[in-house]
């Protein structure tokens, strides 16, 4: 199974654009999300494939 970690902050960099646009749909699933300590930034964990 593969896993990806995507840190968010709070910042608008693209305006109007669309950060992936154009990118397939997928099968990810989030399984967590937590505030780093002392920080405004978010990590985002999400997993691919099927959930059994």
């Amino acid at each position: 199974m593969d896993i990806l970690y995507l840190m968010v902050g709070p910042k608008i960099v693209a305006g109007e654009h669309r950060v992936f646009a154009g990118v397939p749909e997928t099968n990810a699933h989030l399984t967590d999300a937590r505030r780093l300590p002392d920080s405004e930034i978010v990590l985002l964990t999400y997993e691919f494939g099927s959930r059994e």
